[in-house]
């Protein structure tokens, strides 16, 4: 639901266990007594370019669930975001709540927030990565995405071309980091200019796969 507070979400054992992204994101929030006051639903609605939960939420799959006297609509989070503190709400809707896809056993993540400042600061650049496995250890599919870089989040293009029924390698790491360097069209703020978080996303995205990766060999 749109009023669940980021805390509640944050280390409600259903989603410790079993979205541990999005737990791990929301812990990442500001402080612990924003996070006991603030929602899911106002923290999207507000359409902030800097916010850490639509990562991972565009990571997981996740929806958004839109409704007005005309009836209710769903749409993936990553098409929610239009443009700087621009949203698809259109005037006369209210975000409901949002809808996450069935868990995948199989799976691993990470986000990586870099701030510039302090760590319970604005993200300088954020990066959320949802990998699944296949039964042989290999990654199936992987979704990384940025926030904080550009107006939007950014889910990356042709991750699976790189990862796709391999492990994760430095090599193939840093490959993804080079697909964010050529997607990515930063905007500047008091936490990086545009260079360098043109500099600093390639690196950031190489660490949050190697982590992700090395958390999966942690089950195994």
């Amino acid at each position: 639901g749109a009023m669940t507070t980021l805390r509640s979400i944050e280390t409600h054992p259903g989603v410790v266990r079993q979205y541990p992204l999005l737990a791990e994101t929301l812990s990442r929030v500001a402080n612990v007594r924003v996070r006991y006051s603030a929602t899911l639903g106002g923290n999207l609605a507000h359409g902030d370019y800097r916010l850490d939960p639509p990562g991972a939420l565009i990571a997981l799959g996740a929806s958004i669930r839109l409704g007005s006297v005309r009836g209710e609509r769903t749409l993936p989070v990553e098409y929610f975001f239009k443009g700087f503190f621009e949203t698809d709400k259109e005037e006369d809707e209210i975000l409901l709540g949002i809808d996450l896809p069935a868990p995948v056993q199989a799976a691993s993540s990470h986000y990586l927030k870099f701030t510039s400042h302090a760590s319970v600061d604005w993200p300088c650049i954020g990066v959320a990565v949802f990998l699944r496995w296949d039964s042989g250890g290999r990654c199936e599919s992987g979704r990384v995405v940025l926030t904080a870089a550009a107006e939007t989040p950014i889910l990356l293009e042709g991750v699976d071309a790189v990862i796709q029924g391999k492990v994760i390698t430095e090599a193939a790491a840093r490959k993804v980091g080079d697909l964010a360097a050529q997607q990515l069209d930063p905007i500047e703020d008091a936490s990086g200019s545009a260079w360098y978080k043109r500099e600093i996303a390639p690196v950031l995205v190489r660490r949050a796969l190697l982590e992700a990766y090395r958390r999966r060999k942690q089950t195994e």
